[in-house]
């Protein structure tokens, strides 16, 4: 995925299909040009009521307050071999 547009897009259908999502941020740490988030979220997709977990860390570049790169690491564990668009 790259764009703005496109990140605001699978922002928009992830939120639509997991109304009650809930993110705990556990560290937010900066350095330079990076910004290293730690966070938990919690939904249920409203379509099948499954309830999922994703554990992420993830890394942002930022130039002129905007991100221009993005790097996560995605615990898979409650979803094994699936997009995160498709709970």
């Amino acid at each position: 995925m790259t764009g703005a547009e496109s990140f605001k897009q699978y922002l928009e259908e992830y939120f639509a299909g997991h109304p009650d999502s809930h993110t705990t941020i556990y560290q937010i740490l900066a350095e330079g040009d990076k910004v290293f988030v730690l966070f938990i979220a919690t939904a249920t997709n409203k379509q099948t009521g499954k309830k999922v977990t994703i554990k992420s860390a993830d890394v942002y570049r930022i130039v002129n307050g905007m991100f221009v790169e993005h790097w996560d690491v995605v615990e898979a564990s409650t979803f094994p071999n699936r997009r995160i668009s498709e709970l």
